[in-house]
């Protein structure tokens, strides 16, 4: 870095280099990404010295924060989604990133890859270093806003497919990235490292008359009208949990307000904004909606496998009042519930069996009653 350059000089060098980088295939950023998330360990990436790019702007968080690293991969990434409303012809409603016969390594010339792996790399390195906010994590739902305004199934598209478009598999990686940066959360808070998630000797009897509480609306960082949330009424117990584990991975409280929620909080409730964005669009297929929402489901079913009053536990609740909220909200597309109705009762293709809700009560072999939970969320009547 230039320390001649005062603090706002700096960052507008910065924001600009980041934008020119983004708009150009195959730069520094495109390159230095690709060897970046291609290895590591765990739930990180090998964050090398080699790589300087990326080095020098996540090795140490604060100075991500004060260079506001996020803005211009977000914001331009965001500007990409954008004007691709505006062309003739939209080729992320191809197969182009999807095409089997093309190596793997080809989507890492694609700049709304890149930048949606961008923010991955951000957001597992800043929990490493135990950053305690949610590190703009929110752009992962302006990205799938925009994504779902242009999505298409023309002729070039498969609605049977796993990814019936590109667009389907940007939606479907930053889904399953969120589901990561919870999941480091859970391997963190883990009681015994000899241990996996699911183990028997870290569950006992799940069953309960308690509901959960109903929280506020789930919102995005860019949303937020000001207005304050209700402090929760289990705050000492959080802050308990905070003293255990630290401020970065405690649930610090249990309102829906991802401005104050570090990563995984902060990822729980926008992990429910995307599903609730992509199952209330028409367009995208049924199929990849079940396949959305059983991958989003699964996540809150890993972290019920933990014993009820774990830290886990606390997270798939707070998840659940995701949903509850999302379904409770006067403000919600009636075609969200019908779409979440359908891909979670009905049968696919004429088979009963590939409904989310009974894939969902096959995998629970340690009957953690998450069923039971999601038919009275949902009101499913067997």
């Amino acid at each position: 870095r230039d320390d001649s350059l005062d603090k706002g000089l700096r960052r507008d060098v910065t924001h600009r280099y980041l934008r020119e980088l983004l708009k150009a295939e195959n730069s520094l950023l495109y390159r230095d990404l690709e060897r970046n998330t291609a290895g590591g360990s765990g739930w990180y990436y090998k964050l090398e010295r080699e790589n300087r790019l990326v080095y020098a702007l996540f090795s140490d968080f604060d100075r991500a924060v004060s260079l506001d690293v996020y803005k211009p991969i977000g914001d331009g990434t965001r500007e990409i989604l954008q004007d691709k409303r505006e062309s003739t012809v939209d080729e992320y409603n191809k197969r182009r990133l999807t095409e089997q016969e093309k190596e793997e390594g080809y989507i890492y010339s694609d700049p709304l890859f890149v930048g949606i792996q961008y923010f991955d790399l951000l957001v597992r390195e800043a929990f490493k270093q135990k950053v305690d906010w949610h590190v703009w994590l929110s752009y992962y739902e302006s990205f799938t806003r925009e994504i779902c305004r242009n999505y298409r199934i023309t002729e070039y598209s498969d609605p049977d497919a796993e990814w019936p478009n590109d667009y389907s598999r940007l939606l479907y990686e930053m889904i399953s990235n969120m589901r990561d940066w919870i999941h480091m959360m859970e391997e963190e808070a883990s009681p015994d490292i000899d241990n996996k998630p699911g183990d028997a000797s870290w569950v006992v009897n799940v069953s309960s008359d308690e509901e959960p509480e109903t929280q506020s609306e789930c919102r995005s960082d860019t949303e937020n009208d000001g207005e304050q949330e209700e402090p929760s009424e289990h705050i000492s117990e959080s802050e308990n949990d905070s003293q255990e584990y630290g401020d970065y991975i405690g649930l610090t409280s249990t309102n829906l307000d991802k401005n104050d929620k570090n990563i995984p909080g902060a990822t729980a409730i926008a992990i429910f904004s995307c599903h609730k964005e992509i199952l209330s669009t028409p367009s995208i297929p049924t199929k990849f909606k079940a396949y959305i929402t059983m991958s989003v489901f699964e996540c809150v079913l890993d972290l019920r496998k933990y014993e009820r009053g774990s830290l886990q536990w606390k997270y798939s609740e707070l998840m659940l009042n995701c949903l509850k909220d999302n379904l409770s909200d006067e403000r919600t597309d009636q075609s969200y519930k019908q779409s979440l109705v359908s891909v979670y009762e009905e049968e696919f293709n004429g088979h009963p069996e590939y409904g989310v809700r009974s894939e969902i009560r096959t995998n629970d072999l340690q009957g953690t009653g998450l069923v039971s939970d999601l038919d009275e969320i949902i009101g499913y009547e067997s």
